[in-house]
């Protein structure tokens, strides 16, 4: 089995609007163009959150036209840049679901909700895994003993040695002991990082795929990388081979920090 995934979007309200410097919309269409290249391949699509930069209605509607488009069976979580109010925008679209476990081809997937609300009701740049969040993954975990078992989140859970990791999964410690002791979660995929990250931690893989928007610096923070953006596509060859393959798309971005998005 093959499944795309993509992650850290960062869309925003307009085809013609741009994301620091870069026309946000045409990188999209260039990596929706890519993926339909391997569409006899692919069971579905998985966003692993930051659809949006903004949180605005207007971006999950342009998400929605641009995804929509892929007509394959489309899962979805939210990030730290998402409204999590406005984003059930994104959804109305047969292709676009808001299932938050299933299972394709005997492999069972459970994707978990790590945005974490400061005091002022706006979204923190770190996650957690709320009690609920960590109660539904022992469910699930529980309920599926005999399937291989992926897990996605937004937020790092494990270190990448770059400045991003101040701001990672909080409670990153309390997942990793949840997931040590299942000896059939074969694979943990999350974004935020916007950068690759590969690591195998006893039975489990972890993998960030390059950003569909931009790639941080590893060192300078806010700094960008010079890699264009990209997708990861993962392939199940058997219950103990998982290959995560990061592909970057052709197009020169350029791009210059906006600190007033933020």
């Amino acid at each position: 089995m093959k499944f795309i995934q993509i992650t850290d979007s960062h869309l925003l309200e307009g085809i013609n609007v741009k994301l620091h410097n870069m026309p946000i919309n045409e990188i999209h269409n260039k990596i929706i163009s890519e993926v339909k290249k391997l569409n006899t391949e692919i069971e579905f699509v998985l966003i692993t959150g930051d659809i949006s930069d903004n949180g605005s209605e207007e971006s999950y509607h342009n998400a929605k036209e641009i995804f929509s488009s892929l007509n394959k069976p489309t899962y979805w979580i939210a990030g730290n840049h998402d409204n999590l109010e406005a984003i059930h925008l994104f959804n109305n679209q047969t292709n676009i679901k808001s299932d938050k476990s299933f299972t394709s081809n005997g492999i069972h997937f459970i994707l978990l909700n790590s945005v974490a609300l400061s005091p002022d009701g706006k979204n923190r740049n770190r996650g957690v895994l709320s009690s609920k969040e960590l109660a539904f993954l022992k469910l699930e975990l529980k309920q599926n003993p005999t399937k291989q078992i992926v897990v996605a989140l937004h937020h790092p859970p494990i270190k990448s040695g770059t400045w991003k990791d101040d701001r990672m999964l909080e409670n990153a410690e309390e997942f990793l002991e949840v997931i040590k002791q299942y000896s059939n979660i074969k694979l943990v995929l999350y974004g935020h990082q916007h950068q690759v990250n590969e690591t195998t931690i006893g039975e489990t893989k972890f993998y960030s795929p390059p950003a569909a928007s931009f790639q941080f610096d590893k060192n300078i923070k806010w700094g960008f990388d010079d890699l264009p953006p990209g997708f990861g596509v993962i392939s199940i060859i058997n219950d103990n081979t998982f290959e995560c393959h990061s592909i970057y798309i052709d197009f020169q971005t350029n791009p210059i920090y906006n600190k007033s998005l933020y």
